[in-house]
């Protein structure tokens, strides 16, 4: 076989292209950002009408699996769709074997836990570097208790431990790598944000949309931009804005508990001032962010956080809690009193402490003006050509 080509990297991905989430948009940002790599990604063929391969810039997607017909939310579960997350680490393997006697790639780049698993064997097998990316956002009980990752549990373990090097997004998960196994020492990369689309939003668009919504030009404007699971604690928000009469509350997302968190509005007597606006598409992320008098999301759990980062690169103060990577990033003027605030802390499952982290933006214009100013200047540490820039670094010493 001939030397490996230091150019050439396999991605390992459960999804990608046309699902985005974090971890798949920080694939995008990244690969991108470096046109004299080549990346074969390797993922779960999750949608019927997305072909099984197709070449997109410097990415060669390859879709393994079966997959269904333009799945919708009540379609996850549907056999088709959910066999092929099952069946990606073996069949991620068999792709990965052929690229690699066909490509001779530098290294395998796993990017999420699950994801290491076929990557991990291929590494093994072919004596070939891996990289691990932690981008996992849900917590160590959800990750590992859930009924397809469970019988993978002691193989996600080994890939942590035979990994080459560890990428993680934020300090808490770095300390999770170390906790998998990982005998090296982790390397925090954190996903980032296109500064320059959010911060330069046509304040005609910006308007349009406000005449749109229908909003009023006075009172509180609370937004998020979040999946309706569990996770990102949605329902507090709700259940807190009773107390907040002056306010309303835009959700952009979607997710299973839409319906449930309706009608919790609608039971609460707010569904006037609790407004879904669905899924938004990239581009309109940024207008959205600058309708906001307040970006909040009360995440049980979380990765590192990118919604919280959009909003600070936008101008817009955050209310968050402080669990996993946010408290990288969101510093408390009273919880943090060491450090210039970037936002206000929450408490977990805490509706009062939600009302009065509303209170206090709306009370004290001084502060929340100097939280808007240190936030903007934290987010600038996150723009993508920075964050490409940091793992060519790692990308280059694993070649």
């Amino acid at each position: 076989m001939s030397a490996p080509d230091s150019r050439r990297i396999i991605v390992f991905s459960l999804s990608y292209d046309p699902f985005w989430g974090g971890a798949e948009v920080a694939i995008r940002e990244i690969t991108r950002r470096l046109p004299e790599h080549h990346f074969d990604l390797i993922t779960a063929r999750l949608d019927g009408n997305s072909p099984r391969f197709e070449e997109k810039g410097n990415v060669r997607i390859h879709r393994v699996g079966f997959g269904k017909r333009a799945p919708s939310a009540s379609d996850l579960m549907r056999f088709p769709w959910y066999l092929s997350k099952v069946l990606y680490p073996p069949l991620s393997f068999l792709k990965a074997c052929f690229l690699i006697y066909k490509e001779r790639p530098a290294f395998l780049w796993a990017v999420m836990s699950y994801n290491a698993i076929g990557a991990a064997i291929a590494a093994f097998l072919f004596r070939i570097p891996l990289l691990i990316t932690l981008q996992d956002g849900d917590s160590v009980e959800h990750l590992f208790k859930r009924a397809r990752i469970r019988p993978f549990v002691w193989l996600i373990r080994l890939a942590f431990k035979e990994a080459t090097s560890v990428q993680a997004i934020s300090r808490y998960l770095a300390g999770l790598a170390k906790s998998l196994g990982f005998k090296g020492e982790p390397i925090v990369v954190p996903n980032g944000v296109d500064l320059r689309a959010l911060a330069e939003v046509d304040t005609k668009e910006v308007a349009d949309l406000r005449a749109f919504l229908k909003l009023s030009e006075t009172g509180t404007i609370l937004v998020t931009t979040s999946r309706l699971v569990p996770k990102n604690g949605i329902e507090y928000v709700i259940r807190a804005m009773p107390e907040l009469p002056e306010a309303t509350f835009l959700i952009a997302g979607d997710g299973p508990l839409r319906a449930e968190l309706e009608d919790l509005a609608r039971s609460l007597g707010v569904e006037e001032r609790v407004r879904f606006v669905g899924a938004l598409a990239h581009k309109d992320v940024a207008p959205f962010l600058k309708l906001g008098s307040v970006f909040i999301r009360p995440s049980l759990s979380e990765g590192l956080g990118i919604s919280f980062l959009e909003a600070m690169a936008a101008g817009v103060p955050i209310i968050a809690t402080q669990v996993g990577g946010i408290s990288d990033f969101l510093h408390d003027p009273e919880l943090d009193p060491g450090k210039e605030p970037t936002g206000r802390a929450v408490e977990r499952k805490d509706v009062p402490s939600i009302v009065r982290a509303v209170r206090l933006y709306a009370e004290d214009a001084a502060m929340t003006e100097r939280i808007r100013a240190n936030a903007l200047r934290a987010a600038e540490s996150y723009d993508w050509n920075l964050i490409a820039g940091r793992m060519k670094e790692i990308f280059d010493k694993l070649s």
